[in-house]
């Protein structure tokens, strides 16, 4: 028998690097015609002075690591990902709420949301002088749809064309792109890096953002003077500081040596920076879930998933256990979002006494409505029964209703990635809120690769699960697709996970709520909340800062810097 070593804990799911997040040089995340869904004006706030107490050097310095490259597709290094951001762009970016803000693109038109007419800005050039065009655009895409960071969101992507004119003259700023099933929102997807036609194996390739390197060995990043925003960005050097550990890090920080700082609070922690810092929270796609196993006897009935689902209490752990660090929700898309159905997530919010009297069989609220036009006509798939065996370390449902007899608890096993206190926390909560429901619940820790063989196996009653959502909360892969564990796939029909994804701008609101309406419906997973992201810098230094989860970097033209 294999033995596994159990504790009060919790789960990670599928590891996508957090701070992978920041994605290169982008600055962060439409029917018929498609645009971008714009955001008004931030106001600026009043500077806040520097701390006296804090020695300046006249110079904003951020972290650096010079054995890596500042490539966004080859950079291993999470400060130089991040510091790319200043660097490159993409054709669109992620403004706070994920929406889509145009950059190097000009315009994207569409008649049928598969094939998509873009233009590209006429007046932009990269850190060497050469012109921006579709043959860089074209070769962007082809290095991106190969990366980890944004291979996912682009397989979507079935083909390109270049246009030509009416003499037949290729079109330098014109192409056309192909995609494999209808989108709506399609901006939101096209944030990946542009970098010149064969570059991709440089160390540092051009960029068109509105830093450049020079390559002269004195590591800092200045002002790109042919930048369409030179004349606003707030400072001329960017300087970059080696870095090599979290406490070189906080030394550099708390002595004035540093002023930017990015911090995980969950993944990592936070450091422990000097008081007089300022920490600025921002929204990320980075979703905690419970997902169940519906082959199993218990988890297999929808009234227990239902129950379930009511009696976490979310909130509890959001802002308390996480410390404030992540938003509550009880649906997987981000409540900052412009369609994110308030009303219906309340509907279905932490109630312990509703979950009881779902799980008794007394309560109404929250069955499955009537068939509607997503239901074929073939009667639902029964679920599998689970293996005889119970020698793999789980619950022992061979003798349940021997058990049962004997008015012993039903015990269910709660999977969690191991190597993270805080998950831990969460999961032995978890456990906690459904053992308010009756049962003896298990969590067993596993290491990353244990833990996703067990998933693929259906080892597993409940699973803690946390993953990277893809801009356009596309939930595909989570609830039909490769990471749809434990049976959960059969549940949701497709089309309703289609139709949000094909909605435009108008439509996008009803077919969120149809969506999410389904997943209620039968449960498939508890959405617990998104986790946030942070950047600590010394007080006062920076004002007007909108870090974004793609580009911490957002909008540095709109900063006012004090040094």
């Amino acid at each position: 028998m294999k033995h596994f070593r159990k504790t009060s804990i919790a789960v990670l799911l599928i590891a996508v690097l957090l701070v992978g997040s920041l994605a290169g040089c982008q600055a962060l995340r439409a029917e018929g015609e498609i645009a971008a869904e714009g955001q008004g004006p931030t106001p600026t706030p009043t500077p806040i002075p520097i701390d006296a107490n804090i020695p300046r050097d006249g110079r904003l310095t951020i972290r650096f690591a010079p054995g890596s490259s500042l490539n966004p597709y080859t950079t291993t290094n999470s400060d130089n990902l991040a510091a790319s951001g200043l660097i490159y762009e993409g054709l669109y970016a992620l403004d706070e709420q994920f929406t889509a803000v145009s950059v190097l693109a000009q315009n994207l038109t569409t008649l049928d949301g598969r094939r998509f007419l873009l233009e590209l800005r006429d007046d932009v050039t990269f850190h060497n002088g050469a012109p921006l065009t579709v043959t860089d655009v074209i070769y962007s895409l082809n290095v991106a749809r190969n990366s980890n960071l944004y291979g996912g969101r682009l397989r979507i992507i079935e083909g390109y064309a270049r246009q030509t004119d009416e003499e037949g003259e290729v079109l330098a700023h014109e192409m056309e792109i192909t995609l494999n099933r209808v989108h709506g929102n399609l901006p939101v997807l096209l944030t990946f890096p542009i970098i010149p036609s064969g570059s991709s194996g440089w160390t540092v390739p051009p960029g068109t953002g509105p830093f450049l390197y020079p390559d002269d060995g004195n590591p800092r990043i200045m002002a790109f003077d042919d930048h369409r925003m030179r004349a606003d960005l707030p400072i001329d050097t960017i300087y970059l500081s080696e870095i090599n550990s979290m406490e070189q890090m906080t030394i550099h920080f708390n002595e004035g040596l540093l002023d930017i700082v990015f911090i995980d609070p969950i993944g990592s922690g936070e450091p422990r920076l000097a008081a007089s810092r300022e920490v600025r929270h921002f929204e990320a796609s980075l979703l905690d879930y419970v997902g169940f196993n519906v082959n199993r006897p218990e988890t297999g009935r929808l009234e227990v998933r239902q129950a379930i689902s009511r009696a976490i209490n979310r909130a509890y752990i959001t802002d308390n256990i996480m410390r404030g660090n992540a938003v509550a929700s009880t649906l997987p898309l981000h409540p900052t979002l412009p369609y994110f159905d308030n009303l219906l997530a309340r509907q279905h919010a932490f109630d312990l006494e509703l979950a009881l009297e779902i799980l008794a069989g007394e309560s109404t609220i929250g069955r499955p409505a009537e068939p509607d036009a997503y239901e074929d006509e073939e009667a639902p798939i029964a679920p599998v029964p689970p293996p005889e065996t119970a020698e793999n370390g789980y619950a022992d449902y061979e003798n349940a209703e021997e058990e049962e007899a004997d008015d012993q608890p039903v015990q269910l096993t709660l999977l969690v990635m191991d190597g993270n206190t805080m998950r831990m926390e969460v999961a032995t909560y978890i456990a906690s809120n459904i053992a308010a429901l009756g049962y003896r619940v298990v969590v067993i820790d596993l290491p990353h690769d244990d833990f996703i063989a067990a998933l693929a196996d259906g080892n597993f009653d409940l699973f803690y699960g946390q993953v990277r959502l893809q801009p356009d909360f596309d939930l595909t892969h989570i609830l039909t697709g490769d990471l749809a564990f434990g049976g959960i796939g059969r549940l949701m029909d497709q089309r309703i996970i289609d139709d949000f994804v094909a909605s435009g701008h108008a439509g996008r609101a009803q077919a969120a709520t149809a969506m999410g309406a389904a997943i209620f419906a039968e449960v498939p997973i508890i959405t617990i909340g998104f986790r946030h992201l942070a950047v600590a810098t010394q007080r006062g230094v920076v004002a007007g800062m909108r870090p974004t989860q793609d580009n911490i970097y957002h909008n540095v033209w709109d900063w006012i810097v004090d040094v």
